[in-house]
């Protein structure tokens, strides 16, 4: 196994804590367990998503300044703040988030650039 699919690997695993600990975060009851679904699970998995992913981009010489590079990670951190907003008030932040969340998502997978937007 080579170090570039050991790191998607570590990529899809940060993903998906913050996918998971964004759910639990918006959908659970007891307010104690949101807030640390939201620190605990979600913020570890946005991390290791964002150093995995910078380090892919390192591994491969793209340019940091590609549309869908700058575009995931400001949507990403828009989710995640509105999850910490959420924890306040439920309902609004929380479904700007989940928006967010997945255009990151889908912007992360068919990598638009500044040249197909021309």
């Amino acid at each position: 196994m080579t170090i570039y699919r050991l790191i998607l690997v570590l990529k899809f695993l940060g993903v998906t804590l913050f996918v998971g600990g964004y759910i639990a975060g918006a959908l659970g009851a007891d307010p104690h367990a949101r807030r640390r679904a939201v620190h605990q699970i979600a913020a570890p998995g946005l991390l290791l998503t964002w150093i995995t992913g910078f380090t892919l981009v390192a591994l491969a010489g793209l340019p940091w300044t590609e549309l869908w590079l700058m575009a995931g990670l400001a949507l990403s951190l828009v989710a995640k703040m509105c999850l910490i907003a959420g924890l306040k008030d439920r309902r609004a932040p929380l479904i700007v988030g989940a928006v967010a969340l997945l255009c990151a998502l889908t912007v992360m997978v068919f990598r638009p650039t500044w040249g197909q937007l021309l």
